[in-house]
């Protein structure tokens, strides 16, 4: 297991990502609850909406390119074996 830094301190990535990340962002945003905060950044955001929603093409597609682009970018470059 890896160590995570983090403030407020956290004991691994999950609790990071879930709480000490959480915390920091309703510090930031002066709000104080998950619920205040998530309609402040909505508020905050709410311009950026549209550049946020997914592009046409499913899940699948997503992952097959993902997949496309690990052979041909990373894998290769790595020598790793596809």
């Amino acid at each position: 297991m890896y160590a995570v830094e983090s403030h407020p301190h956290a004991q691994n990535l999950h609790a990071a990502w879930d709480t000490a990340l959480v915390y920091r962002l309703e510090d930031s945003v002066d709000s104080g609850s998950p619920d205040t905060t998530a309609h402040k950044l909505e508020q905050l955001y709410a311009s950026q909406k549209d550049a946020d929603s997914w592009r046409p093409g499913g899940t699948d597609d997503i992952a097959w390119e993902s997949n496309q682009l690990a052979r041909a970018q990373i894998y290769q470059a790595l020598g790793i074996p596809i």
